[in-house]
């Protein structure tokens, strides 16, 4: 098996045969949080105005989401997973739209096996992809979503995507590192697996720490604190994630 990392969200889509999409502050970890409180399914839209019209076609569906880190006039809840961990989802359905991390997964919806990974999710998710897909012939990719509106590689994805690349490995055993994994795994190693730390040096872990947000570091940082594996289906050109069944 090939262990692949997009780094930035400027790389140009890659053929794999599984994608785990990162966008660890914090769509992919809020995409988590709601599968972990019970929703039955989260619509990512590719922009604010999209899910706005989601919203009008399906309004029971709870609208969270984020510009700028705060949540736009008029959604239900912004895109804290912290909020969303203290509500009862079971049986709820969401839309979801974010800067970075929505939009990466629509570029990657025509892979036959997407996801959305976050550390808190991490062995669960890797350990799905790597089940889904032959491990001698097959290509895995995480792809990081950065730092928004840049294109440019994030320090929390990429120490999420080592975490990743570190979980895979283990399983897989020789797996062969593409050059971008290598450096994940290396940003992963020197952190020594402290995500807090890395998350609060990264720049949209300080951002998001002065308009309020602090508390979401620390709960995007516990490295498998959840078992749920949110899987991506495209029906009639809207993007889907529920829970792995």
């Amino acid at each position: 098996m090939i262990i692949d990392v997009a780094l930035s969200p400027a790389s140009p889509v890659r053929k794999a045969d599984a994608v785990v999409v990162v966008d660890v502050l914090r769509a992919s970890s809020t995409i988590t949080s709601a599968l972990d409180r019970g929703a039955d399914d989260v619509i990512v839209a590719d922009a604010i105005e999209e899910a706005l019209r989601l919203k009008a076609r399906h309004p029971d569906r709870l609208l969270c989401g984020e510009r700028e880190g705060r949540p736009p006039p008029g959604f239900d809840h912004g895109n804290s997973p912290l909020e969303l961990s203290a509500l009862d989802l079971r049986g709820r359905r969401l839309i979801l739209a974010t800067a970075n991390g929505t939009p990466l997964l629509h570029r990657y919806a025509g892979t036959r096996v997407l996801l959305a990974g976050s550390l808190r999710n991490a062995a669960a998710v890797v350990g799905a992809a790597v089940s889904s897909i032959d491990r001698e012939e097959s290509t895995l990719l995480i792809a990081c979503a950065g730092l928004s509106g840049s294109g440019r590689a994030s320090l929390e994805d990429t120490f999420t995507a080592g975490a990743m690349v570190g979980a895979a490995a283990l399983i897989v055993g020789d797996a062969s590192l593409r050059d971008e994994a290598r450096i994940a795994l290396d940003v992963y190693r020197s952190y020594e697996g402290d995500g807090l730390r890395a998350f609060g040096e990264s720049s949209h872990g300080r951002y998001l720490a002065s308009i309020g947000y602090e508390d979401d570091l620390d709960y995007c940082a516990a490295l498998d604190a959840s078992h749920s594996v949110p899987v991506a289906r495209l029906t009639d050109g809207i993007l889907h994630l529920g829970p792995l069944r």
